[in-house]
Parts: structure tokens; sequence; C-alpha cells
């Protein structure tokens, strides 16, 4: 996998990134202080070195002022101003007056020129600023941020640092003491995940992670590292975008004029030594490249905060170190910390390192990427992380070996599959037409599944239960629906005048038009199945999907690297997520039954077999969690779905809508009647065969 340390199997690393003053120290800090009850304290090995070990106990109500776990700001690996490249930018009429002070009086340092228009400074319209660039991906040692990060994951923990650089709003136990409340919350939220709980119908037990051999009830990831600055996720470009061929000649041509006024014996010096200090100036832009691109391969979870202009620049600078002293802290001669530096360099590059995050707004995810709502109030962005991203992102509620044993249908299991996979077909037709992204659609059929295991398939119509949890998945996200929407859309694709249900169809808007009073007749039925189905659920509607995982994992095992043919890493991808789509439709429903992380590997192990991309050569799916029964288990259930496909086509011929009738006339038909399984057949055996003729269609 590329790479030269070993990492516990127990650590978790969160990437936090935005703008200037988007929050992200202050995230980091509560974070830590949150999960801090959840990880063990630091244990000394033999050798002097620190290690995590076994989570004992769990205190809600703490306040911990040694945390146990690691806090990494970006901002401490700042290189010193003189190595940053230039920029230019110009005085704000605000700023004149502390401009010129620092003209004539600089207080810090000299590592600024300056220049005007007019006749004296005083009389001047525009002072040109030209001075060290420190927001830009040069001025930052990704190296050593690297290697700090490798450190920790490694077990040998850094002590937690107060940065000095950010004085109170890197104040831990400050910030600990004003949002208290705000943190015992939290604290109690991450709790429940350790727990037991009482997801699918209010009595049964799930399980929340797995651990070596069996299932248990514990948080599995003992260890907890929050990597913040607002670089970590830029797009790999230098500050002034120049990009040169490998070869070429950077002495040559628009470098004479430098040897103009040399002395000719001394050019083939000078000429050799600026070769030289511009081969290692690449050199060092390369290894610059590449431990950034490392470094955002090492995180498991990438947030990311957005922010208007109108907000960043007003935090930061009404923040202390740039509010000029006695009141602050800014002292005459520091530029980076003026208005017309925040315009024309903070947010300009920001813009442009971010773009590929920013053009995408509204997304919930982006590659990989959490991406919170712009502006955010501080309770919102804890919130937002801590449930909609880490915790939803680690673990799923699972079904136990009763419920998926006692099945609540009297239906032949066959039969079952078939309107499982029906059903979620329409569900995925109805989130294309609403326009939902797919992760919604993912997540109803998913709680689709789920309310199946507890209630009898046939006490409601399919399509309405598949109403209803597209309409509930939707209502708590991002991207809401009305429910006139939700009750058109299903009014068309359960017409004639759908392609669903009719090969060939014949438009006609007649078919699927509702009244007033149809549609009020149909939204009150589909309220009634919320409450149903909500309280079949236990009130739990939490989904975790493996996709974001997925990529995650293919960025850690290296696959989009130029060691593999070209485009071979997106190809991989992209089957990948192919997989864990079709595996929503499996017979063996792997998203009750196992955990994100072990779906993710076996989407990978699928796809990159297929695409013939070499992995590690050792059992690389232990890394993730995932034993090798597991995986193959899962390989089988991802290649079973054409079976049930098939044996659905057979059953109700071309048409793609399984209504109730049409499970009734089946019945009929074949004179079978409801029942479960095999007539006169031992339950078990019966599951068994089911598993051999599923694993013989794989």
């Amino acid at each position: 996998m590329g790479e030269e340390f070993e990492r516990g199997l127990n650590v978790w690393t969160i990437g936090i990134s935005g703008c200037t003053s988007s929050g992200k120290t202050v995230l980091a800090l509560l974070l830590s202080e949150i999960f801090t009850p959840f990880s063990p304290p630091p244990q000394h090995r033999s050798d002097g070195s620190l290690q995590v070990g076994n989570l004992e106990t769990k205190l809600i109500e703490r306040i911990c002022t040694v945390p146990s776990t690691s806090t990494i700001h970006q901002d401490e690996f700042f290189l010193p101003k003189a190595d940053c490249p230039w920029v230019t930018f110009h005085c704000t009429q605000a700023e004149k007056p502390y401009i010129q002070a620092s003209i004539r009086n600089i207080d810090e340092n000299t590592a600024y020129s300056y220049s005007w228009s007019g006749r004296n400074l005083l009389s001047s319209e525009s002072i040109r600023i030209i001075g060290p660039n420190t927001d830009c991906r040069e001025a930052v040692n990704f190296k050593s941020l690297l290697c700090s990060v490798q450190s920790a994951q490694s077990g040998c923990l850094i002590p937690e640092i107060k940065a000095s650089f950010k004085a109170e709003d890197a104040d831990r136990q400050k910030l600990a003491e004003e949002h208290a409340d705000l943190i015992r919350v939290m604290r109690e939220k991450v709790a429940s995940f350790c727990r037991p709980k009482t997801a699918m119908n209010g009595e049964k037990q799930v399980s929340y992670g797995e651990s070596k051999g069996q299932r248990t009830v514990e948080l599995t990831y003992s260890h907890w590292i929050f990597v913040e600055g607002f670089l970590l996720f830029s797009k790999d470009v230098t500050s002034n975008d120049v990009d040169r061929e490998d070869g070429e000649d950077d002495t040559d041509g628009s470098d004479e004029d430098l040897y103009a006024e040399i002395d000719e014996c001394f050019k083939p010096a000078v000429k050799d030594e600026i070769k030289r200090l511009k081969a290692e100036s690449k050199q060092t832009n390369q290894e610059r490249s590449i431990a950034k691109q490392a470094l955002m391969n090492t995180f498991d979870i990438k947030l990311f905060l957005p922010t208007s202009k109108e907000v960043a620049k007003k935090r930061r600078l009404t923040r202390p170190p740039y509010v000029d002293e006695p009141i602050g802290r800014r002292k005459l001669g520091q530029m980076w910390k003026t208005e017309g530096y925040f315009d024309e360099v903070v947010w300009r590059g920001y813009e442009k390192d971010f773009d590929w995050l920013l053009t995408k707004a509204g997304q919930r995810e982006v590659d990989g990427v959490f991406v919170r709502a712009v502006d955010a109030s501080v309770n919102d962005i804890v919130h937002w992380a801590v449930e909609s991203t880490i915790m939803s992102h680690l673990y799923n509620p699972l079904a136990t070996s009763e419920q998926l044993y006692k099945n609540a249908s009297n239906l032949a299991a066959e039969l079952q599959d078939s309107i499982r996979y029906y059903t979620a077909r329409l569900t995925q037709a109805a989130g294309i037409l609403l326009r939902l992204p797919q992760d919604i659609t993912a997540q109803a059929n998913v709680l689709l599944f789920r309310y199946w295991l507890v209630d009898d398939l046939m006490q409601h119509e399919f399509s309405d239960i598949s109403a209803v949890t597209l309409y509930l998945t939707a209502k708590i996200s991002a991207s809401p629906r009305s429910f006139r929407s939700i009750t058109n859309v299903y009014a068309y694709l359960l017409s004639r005048s759908s392609s669903l249900v009719n090969p060939a169809p014949d438009n006609d808007p007649s078919s699927y038009y509702l009244s007033e009073t149809a549609y009020i007749t149909y939204r009150t039925r589909l309220l009634n199945i919320e409450g149903q189905v909500l309280n079949a659920l236990g009130f739990n509607t939490h989904v975790a999907l493996p996709h974001p995982l997925a990529i995650t994992y293919l960025q850690i095992l290296d696959v989009f690297s130029s060691s593999h043919r070209k485009g071979a890493g997106k190809a991989v991808a992209k089957r990948t997520l192919q997989y864990l789509n079709s595996a929503l439709l499996s017979p063996q429903m792997l998203y009750l039954t196992h955990q994100p992380c072990a779906l993710a590997v076996a989407a990978i192990y699928l796809a990159a077999k297929e695409e013939g991309v070499k992995m590690p050569e050792n059992e690389w799916w232990e890394v993730f969690d995932v034993e090798r029964e597991e995986l193959g288990f899962l390989v089988v259930g991802m290649r079973s779905v054409e079976g049930v496909a098939r044996r659905g086509k057979e059953v109700f011929g071309d048409v793609a809508v399984v209504t109730r009738d049409g499970v009734r006339k089946h019945l009929v038909v074949s004179g079978g009647g409801e029942k479960n399984g095999s007539a006169g057949g031992d339950e078990e055996d019966e599951m068994m065969r089911m598993m051999d003729e599923k694993m013989g269609d794989a």
C-alpha cells in the first residue's frame, strides 16, 4: 500500500479543512473532547513509546485536561516566511493608517516591500505591498505534518499541544467549559453507538461493530486523531500554477538576462548554481506533492467546512490576533493580518484551491469528502460532524439472527426475494425522477428492508412502503421532497404511461393525474404508514453507507497511483460503486447483516479482480477489520443479484412493478397459497437449500 509505517488497527483519523475562520480548530478540539472518554489513556510500551489500550470505563461527564485523543494543527508546520513564495496585494482604504504607520515605523519584520502612487505616502491613493504568501501550499511543511499523523496512527501518540499561534481559539479547557452542555449531549450520543440498540422493532437488540471471531456491541475504534488545517483538501497545484515538463532546461533562453552583467569567467559557475537551485526547488515541490497526497490518503473521514466570504472576513478580522494593539495583538508590519491580504491572497487562494468542492455546492458528500452547510453555528457543526458523518460513517444497526430466521412473512422465501428486489428498483426509479442524491435512495432501500424484517410484506402495498421510506429519508436529509412531489412521481411510475408497468408505454397524462381528493387520500394513507414504519424501526432511521468508505479505502490502497495502467483507478472505483449499489438488491440483505467497512472491502475486491488491478499480496482486507470468511460470503452475495432478477422475471414476466394483487394471482395460479419455504420441509433445510442455490447462481 506504499506505507512504510505500521498503522494500528483501532485508529480512526479525521481530517478537517476549510477556509480561514471556518471553525476548524474549534471543531477539532471539541471533537477531541467529546471522543476522549471513548479512547483509552496512553500507555507506555517497554521501549518507552506510547500505545493505546483497551477501553475500560466511559466517563460522560468529565472534562479531560490530559486527553487520550490526538489533535494536530496544520498551522504548527508553517515554514519560515523567508522560505515562502512572494505575492502582491494592495491596501484597502480602511487599512491605510495601519499600512502607513507600518511603513514609517515597522515594529516586527522587514519581509515586505512597498510602492505607492502619488508624490508621497500620505497623499497616495493606492499602496502596493509585496511579501511572503503564508496561505499557499508552499508555505507548509507537509512532510513533517505527514510524519506526525503517521506517528500518531502507529501508536506513538504525540502530546496534546496548546497551539500558541491560535491563543484562545485553541484553548481546549476554555472551549470545554463554554460548550459543556454540548459536549455532554454528544458524549451520550456517541455512547449510544457503543451499547445495544433497539433499532428495528423496539425490542430486538442489534450490534454495532464487530471484533475478531464474534459480534460485539463495543466501539472497536479505540483511538481518534483529529487533524485540522486550511490546506488539507486543496487541489495539488503550486501557487503560481507553473508546470514544467521533465527535462526542460530552465537555465536557457529566458534566464540569459540574469547573466548579462556577470563576467564571462563566472557565468558557467553561476549557471550551474542556478540550475542546481532550480533542480532542488523542483525536487522539493515533488516531495511536497507526494507528502500532501499521502496525507490526504491517511484520513478515514474528511470533513469540509465551507464559509461565505463575508462571514470568513468578519470572523478573521475581529479575532484578537487581527485587531490592533493594545485591544488586540496585531503589531505593525504584520501585513498578512490586513483586509487587503485577505481579499487578494487568502480568499482568492481558497476559491482556486477548493473549486473542486465549492462548485458542487449543496452536495453532502463529494469524492469522499463530507461537506457541511455554509456558515453553520458551532452547535450545528458539532451535531453534523458527530451524527451525520463520523458515527453514521462507521456503523449500522445490524439485524439479529432471530430477526433473519423468524421471518414476519408467510410467503415462500424466493417470492419474498422477488418482492424486495422489484420494490427496491421502484424506489431507485422514484429517486431518479425526484432528482434525489443516490445516497438518499440507497438509505431508503435499507430502511425498506429493515421494516420488512418486522412487519409482513403483504400488510401494505409495496409501492406505498417504497414511497414512505423514500419520503422519510429525504425529509431528514439536506434534500427534502414534498408529499405532492412524492405522490406525483409514484402515480406516474404506477401508471400505464410508465415503462415500469408497460414495456411499450404511450404517454397519457390522464393515467397518472391525481385529483385533489385522490391526492389527499393518498397522502393520508402514506402518513399513517409512515407512523407504522417509524414504530417498527424503533424510530431509528440511521443508515451508514459504504460508498465514501470505499473511496477512502481505494486511496489508502494506492489504487489511483500511476503504477497502475492509465484509467485503472477510476475504472475500479466505478465498478466498486456499482457493486455497492447492486448489493442493495441482494437476497441476502447484505446491508442488514454487515457493516459498511466489510461491504466496501468486498466491492473493492471484486472490482479490482475484474479490472485486473493487482492488490497487495498479503491479506489486505484485515487492515480494514474484515476477515477472510466474511469477505468470501459477501463476494458470493454481491454476485447473486442476477439470480434473483432471473427468478423474478420467470414469476412475474416483463413487468417491472410488483403489486400485492400480482402476488396473490401468482399464488392462485401456482396453487401454493401463502407459505414459508417448501411444504413439509424443515425450515433450516430449506434455508440451506436456498443458500446453495444462490451460491450456484453466483
